[in-house]
């Protein structure tokens, strides 16, 4: 407290009557804050199916598909009431990548998962989005499989024949197609 005083003084004592009565102006620099933006849907809309997610989490896969089908309208917040299981399991057809277990169940979702085949390599995220929309599809909107009887040209979600190689523009299409069409 003495430095302070000392120095107060020091200062009024150096200072002329025209130089006390001038008026003093402090800046001071404070940082404010800035809340980032929130991300339109569209941005993260992009960022899911870019595959810019935690691809091991299954529950992702679930979160994602829930988020979706709000912004289309669906209310779909009863299938958290009920349990939610999404587990690698085997199946009796080797080739089945994911298979949706409790299909007309509405309450319980039950999803098996090959895991050999799901993490492969070759599956992108996305192409993992697109098979767990697919039994998602089947187990929470309980829709039947959609076919052309081709493989070669998807032009539906619920097809049967995965793709791993679907890019984001068709994909967005695919699952704006799916929602609508309820």
């Amino acid at each position: 407290m003495k430095n302070f005083t000392y120095t107060l003084f020091f200062i009024i004592l150096g200072c002329t009557p025209e130089t006390i009565l001038e008026e003093v102006y402090v800046y001071v620099e404070v940082p404010v804050e800035v809340e980032p933006e929130e991300p339109t849907v569209e941005e993260l809309r992009d960022t899911y199916y870019n595959g810019e997610f935690n691809g091991a989490d299954y529950y992702e896969y679930f979160k994602i598909f829930m988020w979706e089908a709000k912004n289309y309208g669906l209310d779909l917040d009863y299938t958290l009431e009920y349990p939610i299981i999404i587990e690698p399991r085997t199946h009796q057809n080797p080739n089945w990548v994911a298979w949706a277990k409790e299909r007309d169940n509405d309450k319980k979702i039950h999803i098996g998962i090959n895991t050999e085949l799901f993490f492969s390599v070759s599956r992108s995220n996305r192409a993992r989005l697109y098979i767990m929309f697919h039994e998602f599809g089947h187990d929470i909107l309980n829709l039947p499989h959609f076919s052309t009887n081709s493989c070669s040209n998807i032009t539906h979600l619920m097809n049967p024949c995965g793709r791993n190689d679907i890019g984001v523009d068709e994909f967005k299409q695919l699952v704006k197609e799916l929602f609508e069409g309820l």
